[in-house]
Order: structure tokens, then C-alpha cells, then sequence
């Protein structure tokens, strides 16, 4: 056994606080309950993705950087339901990013956004 394992596991298992970088707290734990309550109808109706719905985004790794100290989320399992709020919001988060890197190369390349 390891004589810092206590460290260790209180490191592990420590609550974080997950910021945007303008300083907005991300919903983690409101989604997480909501995902919780999906999960629970969908074991009630017996249906097979009920177990993958229920350990959607339960444990989260984040990586430090060196430099800056600053954490970035390195890893997540999602159970890609397309009713999952968890995996809606994470979703919808992609998407608005995607769309502002479009919208960046388009004003890029044109000089300016075209009018519709």
C-alpha cells in the first residue's frame, strides 16, 4: 500500500470548480441531477441504455498546466443519449464553438461578414 494514498484519494476525489474563462461557474451538478432523473424514468420503462444514462459524465479528469496552473478538462465518458441533459449541454457547447470558429474564418477570409 501506498503510504500517500490518503493524499492521494482526497486529491482524487476533491470538488472543483469549473469556470469559462470569463469567470462564469459551468453547471455541472444541475445537469448531473437532471441526468440522474432521466436515468430514473428510463429504469423505470426498462430500457438498455438506462445503465450507460446513469454513468454519463460521472467522473471527470482534468489535466494542470504546468505553467499556468490552470486545469482544462481532459477526460469524460458521455452516453450520448440524445435526451441526456448532460450530453445536451455539452453538446449545444461544441456546436456554439464550432459556429464562432466558422464565423472567425468567414470574417477572416471576406474582411468583413456579408449581409443576408
Amino acid at each position: 500500500m501506498c503510504p500517500n494514498s490518503s493524499i492521494y484519494s482526497d486529491e482524487k476525489s476533491r470538488v472543483l470548480v469549473d469556470k469559462t474563462k470569463s469567470g462564469k461557474v459551468r453547471p455541472w451538478r444541475e445537469k448531473k441531477i437532471a441526468n440522474v432523473d432521466y436515468f430514473e424514468l428510463l429504469h423505470i420503462l426498462e430500457f438498455k441504455k438506462a445503465e450507460r444514462v446513469k454513468d454519463c459524465a460521472e467522473i471527470l479528469e482534468y489535466k494542470q498546466n504546468r505553467e499556468t496552473g490552470e486545469r482544462k478538462l481532459y477526460r469524460v465518458w458521455f452516453c450520448k443519449s440524445r435526451l441526456c441533459p448532460m450530453c445536451n449541454w455539452r453538446r449545444a457547447m461544441k456546436h456554439g464553438i464550432q459556429s464562432q470558429k466558422v464565423v472567425a474564418e468567414v470574417i477572416k477570409q471576406k474582411g468583413s461578414v456579408a449581409k443576408f
